[in-house]
């Protein structure tokens, strides 16, 4: 698989203080993807604490984001290159989001 950062495809090396802004983004503009476990240059660098990383991701959606997007992201760990990385599939939403 080629990864590519697009308008609707965001890369990211490790889960980090922007990614509710991004999801946020995506919710209240048009549905995109964040790949966690990529550099911006697509290479793919995997995700070290695959559980804990999706469990703070989850905990992020559900609890710092107002109104309660959870049926519009969707959270899926993918083995790309022997390695773990983590894939968000955002859907755009039908309210106005933001972070709480």
């Amino acid at each position: 698989m080629t990864f590519i950062e697009t308008e609707r495809i965001e890369l990211k090396r490790n889960l980090n203080d922007s990614f509710e802004k991004e999801v946020v983004a995506f919710l209240n503009s048009h549905d995109g993807v964040i790949y966690i476990g990529v550099e911006d240059n697509g290479k793919i660098c995997g995700v070290d604490k695959l559980d804990e990383t999706m469990k703070k991701i989850a905990d992020s959606i559900s609890n710092s984001i107002l109104p309660n997007s959870q049926d519009l992201v969707k959270v899926k760990a993918l083995y790309e290159e022997y390695k773990w990385i983590i894939e968000v599939e955002v859907k755009k939403g039908n309210s106005l989001y933001y972070i709480n």
